[in-house]
């Protein structure tokens, strides 16, 4: 018995052990787009708000918006909610799968989040470039550690954007 229960002490240590921080090198992602579109001539934007699912907070929702607008700032786009060259429509979705991870000689189980972006052209609707980015994600995070995903996976998606001239 006694032998029983040091096996499941050390099985509960083990997987609470295994309750760390995410880590921002698991984040993966791809990208597409239309081989049609001058991007050269895309010089403004509005993100609209988050349809379909949700994030797992407000925070992490205003987070997303801020880092996504530096971002496409940082490659020489500005917002233009009046007048935006392209349009980009956001999809995360909270867990689409559970994907199990060896920690301390257990298994556990952590949820895949995946967040969609794409970039619409408004007056035709066409979509001109998608993004999406996949991660271990846990609602029990702490919003730092969320943010870091978010962080990370915003990084993926404007990986590709503007796609280089070939």
């Amino acid at each position: 018995m006694k032998t029983f229960q040091f096996v499941l002490g050390m099985i509960l240590v083990a997987g609470l052990s295994g309750c760390a921080s995410p880590s921002t090198s698991d984040v993966g992602g791809r990208y597409s787009y239309s081989t049609a579109v001058d991007y050269s001539v895309l010089k403004s934007f509005v993100l609209l708000p988050v349809e379909g699912g949700t994030f797992s907070t407000p925070e992490s929702t205003a987070h997303f918006r801020k880092v996504m607008v530096s971002g496409l700032s940082a490659k020489g786009f500005t917002e233009n909610p009046e007048n935006p060259d392209f349009v980009i429509k956001t999809i995360p979705v909270a867990s689409y799968r559970e994907e199990y991870v060896s920690i301390h000689g257990g298994l556990l189980a952590f949820p895949k989040a995946m967040l969609r972006v794409t970039f619409v052209n408004p007056s035709s609707g066409v979509h001109i470039y998608e993004g999406a980015a996949d991660a271990h994600f846990d609602a029990a995070w702490s919003q730092e550690d969320k943010n870091g995903i978010i962080d990370a996976a915003v990084e993926v998606i404007l990986k590709g954007f503007p796609p280089s001239k070939k």
